[in-house]
């Protein structure tokens, strides 16, 4: 994902006092409590951080809903389990079984987008990444983000995030006015089975363990008029690959 420059003062004003108020709600004691939780999860998944504040949370959402640097994706996982990124034709020809994902993503967040832009910065800081190694018990590097747009009959089906060093996921739900039977929940596995349903109401945060037998997924959103705006960083021992995608 690539950034443009914040361009004039007023908009830099504003990314900063964003940004710091940012840094100030991630190191709240209350994102200890989680971080700490998170590691030693059996079920894979921990929903004790605070809700995402409602006006940076408008801010995040009024960007999104509003850009036109939305690209829409297909992913195959093959047979020997790797993924492709394929075209729409050949998605719906390939196998059901095969069919990985179906979803929107943003590759460039333009200047004037100053939440966005506030909010990966902010994650990112040296003192958001040294509060959560703290808290999580080891050196952490953000890894990557995924900015997710899901509408009617898009999904991620089940899979595990555990490579190049990934410890743990935040994903943060945006959209309102969800409800029953509307989709897009996120459902979290762990090794033994167990399985939690996250429903995606807004602003709230869920911490996902990223761990060997540990899985998830986004269910299929049923709604013709809802739409899920989502945004989830990855974080990674310090020293792993980063994503070029972050």
């Amino acid at each position: 994902m690539t950034t443009s420059p914040v361009p004039d003062f007023l908009e830099r004003t504003q990314y900063l006092a964003l940004r710091s108020e940012l840094i100030e709600f991630f190191t709240r004691r209350s994102f200890d409590d989680a971080l700490t939780s998170v590691r030693r999860s059996k079920s894979g998944c921990v929903l004790g951080a605070p809700k995402l504040p409602g006006d940076i949370g408008r801010g995040l959402l009024d960007e999104l809903t509003g850009t036109p640097e939305w690209v829409s994706e297909r992913w195959l996982r093959l047979r020997n389990g790797t993924t492709v990124k394929v075209p729409h034709a050949r998605f719906i020809r390939s196998a059901a079984s095969t069919r990985l994902a179906s979803n929107d993503c943003i590759y460039h967040i333009p200047a004037d987008h100053v939440h966005l832009r506030a909010f990966f910065s902010a994650v990112r800081s040296e003192d958001v990444l040294s509060h959560f190694s703290s808290a999580y018990g080891d050196p952490l590097q953000c890894q990557s983000f995924d900015v997710a747009r899901l509408r009617h009959g898009q999904y991620l089906r089940r899979h595990s995030d555990d490579h190049e060093g990934r410890r743990f996921g935040l994903v943060f739900f945006l959209s309102p006015g969800w409800g029953e039977g509307r989709g897009g929940e996120l459902v979290v596995e762990a090794p033994s089975g167990q399985c939690i349903a996250v429903a995606p109401k807004q602003w709230r945060i869920a911490l996902i363990r990223i761990s060997e037998g540990y899985q998830h997924n986004v269910c299929v959103i049923r709604s013709k008029s809802w739409v899920r705006y989502s945004i989830a960083a990855q974080f990674a021992a310090v020293g792993a690959r980063m994503d070029g995608s972050s």
